[in-house]
C-alpha cells in the first residue's frame, strides 16, 4: 500500500451555496514524488508527478489548477478567485512570518547570529522558521 503524507483539505464555496472538496496528499514514486487531488463531488483524481523540487506559492497548486481544468468556465472562474485569493492570504502569512524573523534576528546578540550563520540549520517549512526565531529569543534572553 502507498503511504500518503501531508494531506490538506481545501472547500470552495460556489455562488449557489454548493461546496466542492478537493482532498490533497502526496506519496513517494520511484522517481520523486506525486501530488494527488481528489474532488469528492466529481469523483475524479488528478496527479501531478515531480522528480524535484515544486516552485509554487502553496503546496499542491498546479495539481488543483489541473484538478480545476475538468470543471465548466464558470466554476473555474470561481476557483481561479478562490486561487488568487488563497496566494495572497499565504503572501500575506508568509511576509508575518518573516516580520518575526527579522524581529527576532535583528534583537539577538552577534554571537547568536554568528553561531546561525556556522551552522547548517536549514528552513524548509513554517515549523523550522518558528524552532529557528525560538532560538534567536533563546539567545538573546541569555545574551549568548
Amino acid at each position: 500500500m502507498v503511504k500518503r503524507f501531508n494531506q490538506e483539505n481545501f472547500h470552495i464555496q460556489m455562488p449557489d451555496g454548493k461546496v466542492y472538496g478537493f482532498y490533497c496528499w502526496t506519496t513517494h514514486t520511484r522517481d520523486g514524488y506525486c501530488h494527488t487531488v481528489y474532488c469528492a463531488q466529481t469523483d475524479q483524481t488528478t496527479k501531478t508527478s515531480y522528480c524535484g523540487r515544486t516552485y509554487e506559492c502553496y503546496p499542491y497548486q498546479t495539481t488543483l489548477h489541473r484538478a480545476f481544468k475538468k470543471f465548466p468556465a464558470a466554476h473555474r472562474k470561481v476557483f481561479d478567485e478562490w486561487d488568487k485569493q488563497h496566494e495572497k492570504e499565504i503572501g500575506e502569512q508568509c511576509d508575518k512570518m518573516f516580520g518575526c524573523f527579522k524581529a527576532a534576528y535583528d534583537a539577538a546578540p552577534e554571537s547568536t547570529k554568528q553561531m546561525l550563520a556556522q551552522s547548517d540549520v536549514q528552513m524548509n517549512s513554517e515549523d523550522d522558521v518558528k524552532v529557528v526565531i525560538g532560538l534567536l529569543k533563546l539567545g538573546t534572553v541569555l545574551g549568548t
